[in-house]
């Protein structure tokens, strides 16, 4: 895969997103780490998450939870990844989706 850089360090162009591993109609835990494994083995190597990305309050941190949880599972063979995420929004449960609002 080619890579640009990005800060100091190279990156993959292509990159995961982790909000469908974590919004409405999500796969099982189970399910999305061996998604980021089959991601990785692919070459990608920059993950965007985000503490929103989640189907409730209670659920906050969701996708976070996931991505760090993905390399302990693997073991000695994880590749190393950058994830990218985003910090000081909200999640507001909809129907369907979650809505992220920046808190002030």
């Amino acid at each position: 895969m080619k890579e640009r850089r990005n800060g100091s360090r190279s990156v993959g162009e292509i990159g995961l997103g982790a909000g469908p591993l974590s919004d409405e109609g999500r796969p099982d835990e189970d399910r999305a780490i061996a998604t980021i494994h089959a991601a990785s083995k692919a070459g990608v190597s920059l993950i965007g998450a985000a503490d929103s990305y989640a189907i409730s309050d209670e659920d906050f941190g969701h996708s976070e939870l996931i991505v760090r949880r993905a390399p302990e599972s693997h073991g000695s063979g994880a590749r190393e990844v950058l994830v990218a995420t985003k910090a000081g929004t909200r999640a507001k449960a909809r129907p369907g989706k979650s809505t992220a609002t920046r808190s002030t």
